[in-house]
């Protein structure tokens, strides 16, 4: 007799597992995703004389963390005419920062954020410096004689003739990539990645031809953001271009009359099965 009952205890366990395990299952459907990867989604964001200012929100929270800004600036130094013009990426908020190094342009240095390739780690132990100041991601630059074909300075015959070298400027110029940056959500250092790609005009040809294109002004020059992601768990790094785990579907009406009934079917079933084990 005792080992009948045990039997019949034995079957009613079996029996309560096996529908908890199909109630589960159903239940899943609407189990939240366990991402800690936010990705923006596809963005498709010009920057240019049009547009000449970005802001980007990383997180979501109305706070802007970088800023993208179209340039254009010329000066005069050791009777040379000097022209720039290019995209900068900078941090809109203390602490948020870039990470690359000093790129050498002809006479000078100027910061530029590293072309990070798919899939390289962003984290507190990369190689580079983070800088949260302007960064030059695509440009030109042209040293020489002047673009319109005017010599205000003094004896130099070379510059009326508008002879120079122009040099594009920035590891995005004709590339696209990632640049890797880190920014503060409410005290914490996160990190993350922004796709972008530089698209700059290059003058072409013999340096007299060059000239005579540059009295027409300096190639244009633009930028495209093309999205972001960033690693929510602060100091954990992320890898350029991972854009997370897809977001769950929320349940249809269908499925969750589904849930709701595998639930019911669960406790009509304990009941039964529990009255057996009584009458038993």
């Amino acid at each position: 007799m005792a080992k009948r009952g045990a039997g019949k205890r034995h079957l009613l366990e079996k029996r309560l597992v096996t529908y908890s395990v199909a109630a589960g299952a159903a239940l899943a459907v609407a189990g939240p995703a366990d991402a800690n990867v936010i990705y923006s989604g596809a963005k498709n964001i010009t920057v240019d004389t049009v547009n000449p200012l970005v802001n980007v929100d990383i997180n979501g929270d109305a706070v802007n963390d970088f800023k993208f800004s179209y340039y254009l600036t010329s000066w005069i130094s050791s009777s040379l005419f000097n022209e720039s013009k290019g995209i900068w990426i900078a941090g809109a908020q203390t602490g948020n920062s870039a990470i690359g190094g000093n790129a050498h342009v002809v006479s000078f240095f100027t910061f530029a954020p590293y072309r990070l390739p798919q899939g390289d780690d962003v984290s507190s132990g990369m190689a580079g410096t983070w800088t949260s100041s302007y960064g030059v991601l695509n440009g030109i630059k042209y040293i020489g004689g002047f673009p319109n074909g005017t010599a205000n300075v003094s004896g130099a015959s070379q510059i009326a003739l508008g002879a120079g070298i122009t040099v594009p400027m920035g590891s995005f110029t004709g590339n696209r990539g990632f640049i890797g940056v880190r920014f503060q959500i409410s005290g914490n250092t996160h990190y993350g990645w922004i796709e972008y790609e530089g698209s700059t005009g290059i003058v072409t040809g013999s340096s007299d031809e060059g000239s005579r294109q540059l009295k027409n002004g300096l190639p244009f020059v633009q930028g495209t953001i093309y999205g972001w992601a960033y690693e929510d768990v602060p100091e954990r790094r992320i890898k350029a271009g991972d854009k997370g785990q897809p977001a769950q579907p929320v349940p249809t009406l269908n499925e969750w009359g589904m849930i709701f009934l595998m639930g019911l079917i669960l406790l009509e079933g304990t009941r039964r099965l529990r009255n057996r084990g009584k009458e038993a």
